[in-house]
């Protein structure tokens, strides 16, 4: 049990439209389950003072908390919060982001004003020599099409390849409509990396330094800007941030600066730290005209059937290497539609190990005792949900004969590399001897069918919640 903790949060908004029903709209969908409620005027008489006892979760920690909600015609605030009770230790910092989350989901969300239908299109990368060749309309939590960027293949693996994303979602204007578009990609990026055993991320703009053969064979060195033209929709596209720049707005494309600058007011506290006064945010270079124009008209244009029947494709229980082309399994769109049809506990939990498992990919998959780590990780966040430990998991989803010592292994590597700072492939002591590398030669096997064993169990969850008859 945690210590009681409360939290008052003191400024005022002004809010239009009617701010009780947008209130209780907002701890309807942040709770999961409203104990009681009740309402009664302020002293003064001006507005009320609105109190909400609920059930729900605070920094994914099961809590029971006591909102009291001060709201008049036109403004909404102080909020004040009193912790009831909790399953873990809860702070006043805690609490702070809880209110502000209240607070950002009555004016920004939904029910800030009527909805708006827009198709925003995102953009991931992945590496492989092969790009995905198919073209999927999906409906599960948003409906959704993959739309793969086709290039020629190439002969290295570290081959940077781009998937596309239409999102349909309703809105109260393009940002938030980007918003929503943007985090169910990410979720959408981390799916896909428990399906295809590859790492999916936000396409990302630098200067990089770049070789390049001139007409007489000759190499040169240029430092460029990487990212990614959408010659389909008029788009430079740096980031799914700020960095879309309308092709046809030649001052945009060469300006260094787009979007919005939040610039933050502070002074140094005594302790240290700094006590940030007031932020001011600067439309620096916006194009949101460009895109509520782009986004609103832009729709799901489904890709003409080949009239040929594929080769069932099943979902592998084996790890993909990037020279090998990525063939989307037969059951994709079953596999998104079951899991929005999980009961929510699951689907938390198969979420936080589908975001673990492609950062094994992306953050760990040029650092190995990271990306091991963060495998172990993505298991025990699946098996909490079913009570089970790590290595409970491991034998329960596994072939029977499966080598539990490698299992066993890895999982204490996990608990000496975040605890201890440990690392364990000689990522600082590479050694290219590797006639006489004994102990790495075995650690690369025993890594290899960790990742198999890992990788089986995972995917044999997925075929009893989510993809059988």
């Amino acid at each position: 049990m945690s210590d009681l903790a409360s939290y008052s949060h003191e400024n005022r908004y002004k809010i239009s439209g009617n701010i009780l029903n947008r209130l209780q709209a907002v701890i309807f969908e942040l709770s999961s389950r409203i104990v009681s409620s009740r309402s009664e005027n302020t002293h003064d008489g001006s507005g009320k003072s609105i109190e909400f006892l609920i059930e729900c979760a605070v920094d994914e920690v099961p809590a029971k908390l006591l909102v009291t909600v001060n709201i008049d015609t036109e403004y909404l605030g102080p909020i004040n919060i009193v912790l009831q009770e909790a399953q873990q230790t809860l702070g006043v910092i805690s609490l702070k982001y809880f209110s502000l989350t209240l607070v950002d989901r009555i004016i920004g969300g939904e029910f800030n004003g009527e909805l708006k239908r827009y198709t925003i299109r995102t953009y991931s990368r992945y590496f492989c020599s092969h790009p995905i060749q198919d073209e999927i309309l999906i409906k599960s939590d948003f409906k959704f099409l993959f739309k793969p960027f086709f290039w020629t293949s190439k002969e290295e693996p570290l081959t940077e390849q781009i998937l596309m994303l239409d999102v349909e979602v309703d809105a109260v204007n393009v940002e938030h409509a980007r918003s929503l578009a943007y985090n169910y990609t990410s979720d959408v990026n981390s799916y896909l990396s428990i399906l295809l055993d590859v790492g999916f991320e936000m396409v990302n703009s630098e200067f990089r330094i770049i070789k390049i053969k001139d007409g007489s064979g000759g190499l040169n060195l240029g430092r460029w800007r990487t990212g990614f033209i959408d010659y389909e929709l008029g788009l430079l596209v740096k980031d799914n941030h700020y960095g879309l720049k309308e092709l046809a707005n030649v001052e945009h494309v060469n300006s260094f600066q787009s979007g919005k600058l939040a610039v933050n007011f502070s002074s140094e506290r005594p302790d240290g730290g700094l006590e940030y006064v007031s932020t001011a945010v600067i439309d620096v270079f916006s194009n949101n005209d460009f895109l509520e124009n782009l986004y609103s008209n832009h729709t799901i244009k489904r890709a003409r059937a080949s009239g040929i029947r594929k080769d069932d494709v099943p979902i592998s229980k084996l790890p993909h290497y990037p020279d090998f082309e990525i063939k989307m399994p037969s059951l994709t769109r079953r596999f998104f539609k079951s899991i929005s049809l999980l009961e929510h506990k699951k689907k938390a939990a198969f979420l936080a190990c589908s975001r673990m498992y492609n950062l094994a990919h992306t953050a760990g998959g040029q650092q190995p005792t990271l990306g091991q780590s963060y495998k172990v990780c993505a298991v025990e966040a699946l098996a909490k949900c079913e009570g089970l430990s790590f290595s409970q998991f491991m034998v329960k989803y596994s072939c029977g004969d499966f080598d539990k010592n490698i299992s066993d292994y890895f999982y204490d590597l996990r608990s000496g590399h975040f605890h201890a700072g440990k690392f364990y492939f000689e990522e600082f002591s590479v050694n290219f001897q590797r006639e006489i590398a004994l102990e790495f030669s075995a650690k690369v096997e025993d890594l290899q069918n960790f990742n198999r064993y890992l990788r089986s169990a995972i995917i044999s969850w997925v075929e009893i919640e989510l993809t059988s008859d």
